[in-house]
């Protein structure tokens, strides 16, 4: 089992957290005609399923193959089993009570961290002390540490489709919701607009679809660029439960 890291934006998180997420689709690096050959299997007991196969250095990973190229793709995020910690945006911060703590921009929470080592732990005290009043700006999920992860997941399987080829289904799993209006009308976005619009992505009850796919696809969009989901990649479908939360 390999543990390997992951970014999710606040609204994403905040869907994990709540169990509404357990998909995700990254894009495949490798584009054009690909062959994957589908199935499903434990990949070291079963690697003929699944496109599953060790690569040049003997490791089980998730292959696709460009006939053209004659190359093959290894999925970043790994197999099933291998676990993904979560990077999200967050901050140092002293609070009266945890002391040296990180606060999380998804949903404004604390958690006091275990730090590794002392000259670590050392690094992070400065950090929560140069922000003081809590004025800190945010942190890009980038630059998380390990050690400030609060969401561990574990993969439960991977494919590679067309994004289009996504099912309404896969699209709630992938974290959309449904809204009701007078337990009649159901309409789909990934957040409720009023109490939770993502920034730059904000709709009115008038203007929310009732497809979820549609809910999904504007989502892409915000998040990968306009035209990014007309261009229907091949993308890795990554399906996971949630391993651990830290609070």
């Amino acid at each position: 089992m390999k543990e390997r890291p992951i970014l999710f934006s606040g609204p994403m998180v905040r869907a994990i957290l709540e169990g509404r997420k357990t998909q995700t689709r990254r894009i495949v690096k490798a584009q054009g005609e690909l062959e994957f050959l589908g199935g499903s299997g434990d990949p070291k007991t079963d690697p003929a399923n699944w496109g599953w196969g060790p690569d040049d250095d003997g490791e089980y990973c998730s292959l696709v193959k460009n006939p053209f190229a004659g190359s093959w793709a290894r999925c970043p995020y790994g197999v099933p089993g291998d676990r993904l910690w979560v990077k999200e945006k967050w901050r140092p911060v002293w609070h009266e009570e945890l002391f040296c703590c990180v606060q999380y921009a998804a949903d404004s929470s604390y958690r006091k961290p275990e730090i590794d080592t002392e000259e670590r732990g050392f690094r992070f005290a400065d950090m929560c002390d140069v922000s003081g009043d809590n004025a800190e700006p945010w942190h890009s999920s980038l630059h998380m540490w390990r050690e400030f992860s609060r969401l561990t997941l574990t993969i439960a399987d991977v494919r590679v489709e067309r994004l289009q080829d996504i099912s309404e289904e896969d699209a709630i799993a992938e974290g959309i919701e449904r809204f009701t209006k007078d337990d009649k009308v159901f309409k789909y976005w990934p957040t409720d607009p009023a109490d939770r619009p993502i920034r730059g992505l904000e709709m009115t009850w008038q203007d929310m679809p009732h497809d979820p796919r549609v809910a999904f696809a504007a989502l892409w969009n915000h998040v990968n660029g306009p035209g990014s989901w007309e261009a229907n990649p091949w993308v890795w479908v990554i399906e996971f439960k949630r391993a651990e939360v830290r609070g």
